[in-house]
């Protein structure tokens, strides 16, 4: 009997010893100040974060207009590149005026600018002026010049497959950033191996292209390049 007792009393005082139910009230209260606190620390060190990372972008990026870029940059200075295709003089791309504007007009004509990189890149095998607008981390960028070059080197060429630009738009979501959204269409195309041999013909076509641009030490610099979802982005 007094066993039985001094049980139910050990149980009682070990349930009473370890009732947290009446701090839930201040618990509730704490959690919040620490969830606001932590909310107004993240978003500085977001701030931070940016800056710095737009900082470190431009240093990159200079360096790698220091250095070489290896084979295709052979023949950049030249005004005109002659064509695999036909053995016609090209006209090198030229960034337009507009382009070197710190404004969202400046963006667009950067991101359209590019699409003529694109074509040239195609015509000519020549990757210089995109990859003089294109920062070395942007794989939108380099996966073009490495597939087309890829391709090159395996005998093979591409006729057709020119590109443009339509319906472009530009928005701000952080203050050192552009995204520009736009439709990149291109009219039909074939390939063909070393010995002129059709392999494939292509259709004409679409689809949305992305870039995040940036204003570093006095021009555009895209970072980013490449299908929206890839990005992340969408239309505002």
């Amino acid at each position: 009997m007094i066993g039985g007792v001094g049980q139910d009393l050990a149980e009682e005082l070990h349930r009473k010893r370890f009732d947290y139910t009446n701090l839930y009230p201040v618990l509730g209260v704490i959690a919040v100040v620490v969830i606001a606190w932590g909310g107004w620390f993240a978003s500085g060190k977001i701030r931070e974060h940016n800056l710095a990372e737009n900082k470190r972008i431009g240093q990159e990026y200079n360096e790698s207009l220091k250095s070489p870029a290896g084979p295709e940059k052979a023949g950049g200075n030249k005004e005109t590149v002659t064509s695999k295709e036909n053995d016609a003089a090209i006209d090198v791309p030229v960034l337009p005026q507009a382009a070197t504007q710190n404004t969202l007009e400046g963006a667009k004509a950067l991101a359209e600018y590019w699409v003529e990189t694109y074509n040239y890149l195609l015509d000519t095998g020549e990757s210089t002026p995109m990859t003089e607008i294109c920062h070395p981390g942007a794989l939108g960028c380099s996966q073009l010049i490495n597939e087309l070059h890829d391709l090159q080197s395996a005998g093979k060429r591409i006729e057709g497959a020119d590109h443009a630009a339509a319906g472009t738009t530009c928005f701000n979501e952080i203050p050192e950033e552009v995204t520009c959204i736009f439709v990149l269409e291109y009219t039909d195309s074939a390939t063909y191996d070393s010995k002129n041999n059709l392999l494939r013909v292509d259709p004409a076509g679409s689809y949305e292209w992305a870039q995040k641009i940036r204003f570093i030490d006095g021009k555009h610099v895209i970072y980013e390049a490449g299908k929206p979802t890839y990005l992340g982005d969408g239309k505002k």
